[in-house]
């Protein structure tokens, strides 16, 4: 169940009759922070050059004094809108219920205990509309707890930067550009046509999310290079990002959603074409990448491929050229295989005529 502040939505709608639509909405999931790094987030939002920016913040059952906190934020600053949730359901969750109530241009995330420059937004949103881009990605820099002078560089003015366009080599984008949600803006129109949604899962459910909506961009992604930092990100041991539990467990997670529900959505989207295969086979690059740098991920690739060889073979490609490619693609990332056996283990067991 969800309860918003609809009292200061009102209040705020009847006496600021005059505000801007927002250009930006930006979302914050929150769940049981240090008082300090969550006030710290929050003011770098409100501090944003640009004024036009819409905060969503959810409170994801928050058991501490979170609550109290963001209440008191939203009677300073019109822009806030509050969500509570009764019942923890993780960040991917808690993402989604911002996304039902996000009304800006372009949608923005932030973890609640990170920290953004003050012109982020706008030099982000001044790029964006420029060249009508769908997804524009920017610097970001981790920070250590303890280690001051990091903040510091967080509030350094935003210039002399330039842009440059990710869509030379779809393999490139995939590695270049960070899966996560709070290194970029998305535009809201382009995740609502489709239902993107965050998936429900402890970690990666941002990965997921990249991998699924990358094969339907029709433009580039811009990407800004700086010298300065647009988001600071605190390295902090209890994150939810340091504890996700094994990489074993967390790739197989991302796998199993891929083939349960972006492969599904990819087909009734008529995503899955001989024009989208070399974005689509980007994805898996991307996945590889990350997930299989020991021979043991790579084991458990095969294995994967071998078990769900109908996904692969009659859904998702439908040419046996670029089948092929597919095939060859998958060969060459999974680096020191036994290319010989594993064309045997696939033609013996998933009876697929793949020729090398």
């Amino acid at each position: 169940m969800i309860i918003i502040n609809i009292f200061f939505l009102c209040f705020f709608a009847i006496n600021n009759i005059n505000i801007k639509p927002p250009k930006i909405s930006v979302i914050m999931p929150i769940y049981n922070i240090k008082k300090e790094y969550l006030i710290e987030a929050i003011e770098s939002l409100m501090k944003q050059t640009l004024k036009e920016i819409e905060i969503i913040l959810i409170n994801d059952a928050s058991t501490d004094n979170s609550s109290l906190i963001i209440e008191n934020f939203a009677q300073k600053d019109q822009r806030i809108t509050i969500i509570h949730k009764e019942k923890n359901e993780m960040t991917g969750k808690a993402r989604n219920s911002g996304l039902d109530f996000a009304t800006g241009n372009y949608l923005g995330f932030l973890d609640y205990d990170d920290i953004a420059n003050k012109e982020s937004f706008s030099v982000a949103y001044k790029e964006a509309i420029e060249g009508n881009f769908t997804v524009v990605t920017f610097r970001y820099l981790n920070f250590n707890e303890t280690k001051e002078f990091y903040k510091k560089r967080c509030n350094r003015k935003i210039q002399n930067y330039h842009s440059i366009f990710l869509d030379e080599n779809d393999f490139d984008v995939i590695k270049i550009v960070y899966v996560v949600p709070w290194n970029k803006i998305i535009k809201s129109s382009f995740i609502f046509k489709y239902n993107f949604k965050f998936f429900n899962t402890r970690g990666d459910e941002d990965a997921l999310l990249f991998y699924t909506y990358f094969p339907y961009l029709k433009d580039k992604i811009k990407k800004i290079k700086s010298k300065q930092f647009f988001i600071c990100r605190r390295q902090r041991k209890l994150s939810i990002t340091q504890n996700e539990g094994p990489k074993n467990i967390k790739f197989q997670i991302v796998l199993d959603n891929l083939k349960n529900i972006t492969f599904k959505k990819w087909e009734k989207d008529k995503i899955i074409s001989i024009e989208n295969s070399k974005k689509i086979m980007s994805v898996f690059y991307g996945i590889i990448s990350i997930y299989c740098k020991d021979i043991f991920y790579k084991k458990w690739f095969i294995n994967f491929l071998k078990t769900n060889r109908n996904v692969f073979n009659k859904k998702f490609i439908e040419k046996d050229d670029v089948r092929l490619f597919f095939w060859m693609q998958m060969l060459f990332l999974i680096k020191d295989v036994n290319y010989n056996k594993f064309e045997t283990i696939l033609n013996k067991e998933n009876k697929c005529k793949i020729r090398l």
